[in-house]
């Protein structure tokens, strides 16, 4: 049997919504741990691959909000795993960044797909992720750009629909 988790490098890392899936000591993000870390019936867990399933922010943000979650996805019982080995992910900021700059690259729909209130209520964890996807700007056209500030607009409010 395969290991639970997909192979992984600073550039290739696990992102988006399975990154969100990974418990954090800040208490944001999902709470769908087994559909991303539990293997069954001889299935891989789907998880998202910056540079593979994803488009990478590697070359824009670097190695900011990469971190080994193996630690963690074991604490929590990602199996089957072996007993050490370096698994990266996207911390949560990183994630939802990583997730809004797939979808505008791809004229995918960020306003009904990425709900800012599910994995970060409070307005100081918003702010961080604004201030990451800034960093975005210069790879964006104005166009896409436009779309990530009406997204910002709308999530600066406590909920939308």
């Amino acid at each position: 049997m395969k290991n639970a988790v997909s192979d992984t490098s600073k550039e290739n890392y696990i992102t988006s919504i399975a990154a969100l899936n990974i418990p954090s000591l800040e208490g944001t993000g999902d709470w769908h741990f087994s559909a991303c870390f539990r293997q069954r019936e001889n299935i891989k867990p789907s998880q998202h691959i910056a540079g593979i399933d994803t488009l990478s922010t590697y070359n824009q943000l670097g190695g900011y909000g990469i971190y080994d979650c193996f630690d963690v996805l074991k604490k929590y019982g990602a199996s089957p795993l072996p007993e050490k080995m370096t698994v990266y992910a996207a911390n949560h900021y990183r994630a939802v960044t990583d997730m809004v700059y797939h979808l505008v690259q791809n004229g995918q729909d960020i306003i009904k797909t990425v709900i800012l209130d599910d994995w970060f209520p409070e307005p100081s964890e918003k702010e961080a992720v604004y201030q990451l996807l800034d960093k975005m700007r210069p790879e964006l056209t104005a166009e896409k750009w436009g779309r990530i500030e009406e997204w910002k607009k709308l999530t600066r409010k406590t909920s939308y629909t």
